[in-house]
């Protein structure tokens, strides 16, 4: 599958809940008219030709044991995260569970009026997008389908991330695939670097990465912990970086809001390396003054300006009104710079040190570094979720230098680089085996799904804001 056809997946994936999202939440004269423009673009921009279908079907045929090697990985992958519940499920699934079946058993918008745990009405106030096609299937049909349909939308995501994995890496199928499940920063390296026993670690269950609040995920991590930001946190990143142009840039961005709150500040860095790097050189292209207005042609257009703009106002009003969200602080404390600068050296440092020789002329290098070391710089509520989450996106471009690095040192038959880089994977693997370790380990208990009561839970003001002075509530919520 080329990637314009994965990008009218992802384009399609995200826009169903955007449009259920608008119809749900916001007032008809708003909902309407942009989810009928999201229609348009995407038949618009996105028109599937007779001939594009024939070649996909060829591929189909071609390649059907290696798809259905790859299905069989996406199928197991995604159930031993615990979505949908059937396996041991990490502590905060009981949140992400109180979430979904909040949008399954209420009236949209989910709005309560008198409780003792908050001092006057409240609104859900969440990136909850994810869940919206799901919840749909659990309003119809009960709870249980529609956990089983939340299983089955995680897995097509996945799907396509793993396409474009493999549209990077084109040596071996298998091995973008085996290296972005076991991703992650030499956790254990820096567990070992504080003093803790790094053996005992090895052979527990424990949670590798919570060391400092600088921590950054790894993608398994992402996935077993917080898949509803995650899956569109890769999916926007690959989306943008492989479009052709900018045309819907402002959309994508848009939509990412209530995906994937946090994760798009780091898209932010993602679209200033489309927008100034990728197919043009800005400074070269200012001289030119044709190619410079066509250049910001492409940027401002119609879905960029009557819809994205829109759009980017509508979720960002809706999310603007979390209680817990608004409380965003630099981190200046010399103790907590020291341990951010020790964290930014064992999470991503030591992997742009050793991929410098292949990428020290590539702008995505610097532009996602500079990602990179920005994320453990800001804090919420004095904890580690902004840079855990805003860094997904500063993820994904490492990883796809990484995967350019190493085809360009098995092209040259570089040994030194790749036994290196093979030594670097392999250490930053036990992050994510642990975490396979710990499902499979509690799973054979009595797994039951647990599930927090929002409005009584220890972390409630992340799911609400209040009504009262609520611009979103006020001219945009359906009442």
């Amino acid at each position: 599958m080329n990637t314009k056809f994965l990008n009218k997946l992802t384009f399609l994936y995200l826009i169903i809940p955007t449009i259920i999202f608008l119809i749900g939440w916001c007032k008809l004269y708003l909902s309407i008219p942009i989810s009928i423009a999201l229609i348009i673009i995407y038949f618009k921009r996105y028109k599937l030709e007779k001939a594009e279908v024939k070649e996909i079907v060829k591929s189909i045929k071609k390649n059907k044991k290696k798809i259905l090697i790859v299905l069989g990985i996406i199928l197991f992958y995604v159930f031993i995260s615990g979505i949908g519940g059937y396996v041991y499920q990490n502590d905060d699934h009981a949140y992400r569970n109180g979430i979904f079946e909040t949008l399954v058993n209420n009236k949209w918008p989910v709005v309560y009026d008198k409780l003792s745990t908050f001092k006057g009405q409240i609104m859900l106030v969440y990136y909850f997008a994810f869940w919206l096609p799901a919840a749909v299937i659990g309003k119809l049909f009960g709870l249980t389908t529609g956990y089983f349909f939340l299983y089955l939308w995680a897995v097509i995501g996945v799907s396509i991330v793993f396409a474009y994995l493999m549209k990077y890496f084109k040596k071996n199928y298998l091995i973008p695939i085996l290296i972005f499940v076991t991703f992650s920063g030499l956790d254990i390296l820096e567990n070992f670097f504080h003093g803790r026993d790094a053996l005992a670690l090895i052979n527990s269950t424990a949670h590798l990465e919570w060391i400092t609040n600088s921590q950054m995920s790894s993608f398994t991590t992402q996935l077993f912990w917080v898949f509803n930001q995650a899956i569109p946190a890769w999916l926007l990143t690959f989306c943008i970086l492989n479009e052709e142009d900018n045309r819907i840039l402002g959309v994508l961005l848009a939509l990412s809001l209530i995906f994937c709150t946090l994760p798009a500040v780091g898209l932010i860095f993602v679209a200033f390396y489309k927008v100034f790097f990728t197919d043009v050189n800005i400074l070269k292209l200012i001289k030119v003054k044709d190619k410079f207005i066509k250049w910001l042609k492409n940027i401002f257009t119609w879905e960029n300006i009557l819809v994205g703009i829109p759009l980017l106002l509508i979720c960002a009003l809706f999310v603007k009104s979390n209680i817990a969200g608004s409380n965003i602080s630099f981190v200046f404390k010399g103790f907590e710079i020291l341990n951010i600068l020790i964290s930014i050296i064992f999470e991503v440092l030591i992997y742009y040190i050793v991929i410098y020789k292949y990428q020290n002329k590539s702008p995505l290098y610097y532009i996602s570094l500079i990602s990179l070391i920005i994320c453990p710089l800001l804090s919420i509520n004095g904890k580690g979720d902004f840079c855990m989450r805003a860094s997904i996106p500063g993820l994904i471009m490492l990883l796809i230098l990484i995967f350019q690095s190493l085809e360009k040192a098995m092209e040259k038959n570089d040994k030194t680089f790749i036994k290196i880089l093979a030594t670097l994977l392999i250490i930053g693997s036990l992050t994510p085996i642990n975490e396979v370790k710990r499902t499979i380990a509690n799973t054979h208990k009595n797994t039951v799904l647990e599930r927090y009561d929002l409005v009584i839970s220890p972390c409630k003001n992340n799911f609400f804001g209040y009504t009262k002075d609520n611009l979103f509530y006020k001219y945009i919520a359906r009442k």
